[in-house]
Order: structure tokens, then sequence, then C-alpha cells
């Protein structure tokens, strides 16, 4: 699978390593094009930095990986009012709050709303926000994991998050294949 990183962070690099450990293909982009070439090559192997408006044409899907007050021009940078991400599934990871009070943003919707807004004709899955980078992935013994991470029997532990039924395949709970 294509993904696309929408973010250069730590989240949008380690979900890269992860996934392209995996096998999967990205492209990686943001506002400095310095800072996406640096992104995919901390990624490594079967990473790309690309332009913005490159990222919806080179991905099966597209993960947002900014800070919230980020999210409207990050997906408007990619063409999202432009209809660039139609028919895409846009995996939002942003976390609607002011740090500094604690307070939850914004005031009225959700940030899942605001994506949908913004990304016109996209199918908006809210996922993968609820760790820092960092968090992601556990990769040491299955019986140490922290809660949360550890998987039943067969199953991938963290890859149940937001009903995604498959780590290695981001387009989660969304996907409709037919």
């Amino acid at each position: 699978m294509k993904i696309g990183l929408l973010g250069t962070g730590n989240l949008a690099v380690t979900l890269g390593r992860a996934w392209a450990s995996a096998g999967h293909s990205l492209v990686v982009t943001g506002r400095n094009p310095g800072h996406a070439t640096a992104a995919a090559e901390q990624i490594g192997a079967g990473a790309a930095a690309v332009g913005p408006r490159d990222l919806a044409s080179r991905a099966d899907v597209v993960v947002v990986a900014v800070p919230w007050d980020g999210l409207e021009s990050a997906l408007t940078l990619a063409g999202g009012p432009e209809g660039a991400l139609a028919g895409k599934t846009v995996v939002d990871c942003t976390n609607p709050v002011d740090y500094a009070t604690g307070r939850v943003l914004p005031a009225s919707g959700s940030a899942a709303e605001t994506a949908a807004r913004v990304a016109a004709g996209a199918s908006v899955v809210k996922a993968l926000h609820l760790f820092a980078g960092a968090s992601w992935p556990f990769t040491g013994e299955r019986a140490a994991a922290p809660e949360g991470h550890q998987a039943a029997e067969g199953g991938r532990g963290l890859s149940q998050v937001a009903g995604q039924p498959d780590m290695d395949d981001p387009r989660g709970s969304a996907h409709n294949p037919a």
C-alpha cells in the first residue's frame, strides 16, 4: 500500500517506520520541503519526500500527523478544499487540546469534523492520536507490553485502535474494498 504522511514530526516518522518495515511505500510532505526530506530519510527505505500538492495522487491513504493548530492549513496545502483528497481515507491523528490550559478545542464540533470539512469528499477516520509518537510501536516481548499494546492471541495489539483491523492497513475500518 502507498501511504501518504502529512506531517514530518515524531508521530509521522515513527508510524512511517512501522509501515515501511511492514513493506509499505510512503510519501511524506509538510510545510517545509527540508523537513519532509529529513523525515523520509529517518523513515528509511520505501519513503520519499513529495510536494504537498503531489501527496494525494501518490497515496492510497493519507495520515495527518500535525499539531491541532496546523490541521486546516496542512489539509489545505494538500489540496483538500479543492477535492484532491476526495475518495481517499484520511486518518486524523491530531489532538485538539490547548496543552497550556487543558481545554479541549474547538469550542464546538470535533477534530474529525474539521478534517472532513477541509478534506472535501474524503472518508475521515479519527485514530492513532492517543499516544505520543515515541510510544509507537512497542517492539519488546509481548508479555512485557504495557496494557493496550498486548494483543489477543493472533492479534496485533494497538492495531485495534478505532476499529482498525490490521496495523499493516492504515485505511482501517473506513476502507471498503468493494
